[in-house]
């Protein structure tokens, strides 16, 4: 599985590339707190594969740092998807570089940690988790 950098993916969304699909495989609570704009968000690769039959088109998957995006990904790879990518160091680092995040309300820069261990990644205004 390949994975798509931070920047990269930024500079894609910046430049109006239709670069993939893209899906936020968190938990719902996280999700709302805050995402990348129009990221769906499906966190089991069965959902993601009921939304995107074409198992040739290009999907990116995030998570809070890495590690459930990648099971998510795997999980799609062994189901037939082919043109997969994992945001390296997720959204933890997407909100550490101060790229711009949504919730319900608008623009927010708050991200949820997934627990209060991982809080040591990011940078302390930017933290709120909630468990």
């Amino acid at each position: 599985m390949k994975v798509l950098t931070t920047q990269q993916l930024r500079d894609g969304l910046q430049n109006s590339q239709a670069l993939a699909m893209l899906f936020d495989v968190r938990e719902p609570r996280e999700c709302a707190l805050s995402h990348i704009e129009n990221a769906l968000n499906l966190g089991a690769a069965e959902q993601i594969s009921a939304v995107r039959v074409d198992r040739e088109a290009s999907i990116i998957v995030y998570c809070s740092v890495g590690y459930r995006s990648v099971g998510g990904a795997e999980r799609l790879q062994e189901m037939g998807f082919i043109f997969l990518l994992n945001l390296q160091h997720s959204l933890i680092e997407w909100a550490n570089h101060g790229y711009p995040m949504v919730n319900a309300m608008g623009l927010t820069i708050r991200v949820h940690s997934f627990n209060r261990a991982w809080d040591v990644l990011v940078e302390e205004s930017l933290h709120s988790y909630q468990p």
